[in-house]
């Protein structure tokens, strides 16, 4: 009735439609990449904010999600070099196989609990440099 979808793309999933989102070529202009790329993974949003701020500053490309499946869905369609993951995300002893075995091919650094209350200037300097690190010792 609205011949919206004549306006917008129709997927018939929502993988397939972030899928095309990231694809080349898409309609939608894509960020340009400024160097690695790294997907976090936290339940607070004030976090993912900080997260996001702080390594898109350090050059990163980031991409953030608050639920493991829209994570698990973003590392199905996209290749990241690093996984920062917070401390409510890996307690969980229910975690599913898919994410298990995502986490097996990709670089993990798990955020502990001390992240969200330490200072956060110290925070993320600890952070970056441990990023650092790990990058460096992984294209060494």
């Amino acid at each position: 009735m609205s011949r919206l979808t004549s306006v917008f793309d129709v997927h018939e999933s929502e993988e397939k439609a972030v899928e095309a989102f990231y694809r080349p070529g898409a309609r939608v202009e894509a960020p340009v990449s400024k160097g690695r790329s790294v997907l976090c993974l936290d339940s607070n949003a004030d976090v993912l904010a900080y997260l996001r701020e702080l390594l898109h500053r350090a050059g990163y490309d980031v991409q953030s999600s608050m639920r493991m499946g829209d994570a698990l869905l973003l590392m199905r369609i996209t290749h990241f070099d690093l996984l920062l993951v917070g401390p409510d995300m890996t307690a969980s002893p229910a975690k599913p196989p898919a994410f298990q075995n995502a986490c097996a091919r990709l670089p993990v650094i798990e955020l502990g609990n001390e992240f969200s209350t330490s200072d956060a200037g110290e925070a993320g300097a600890r952070l970056l440099e441990t990023i650092e690190a790990w990058l460096a010792s992984k294209t060494a």
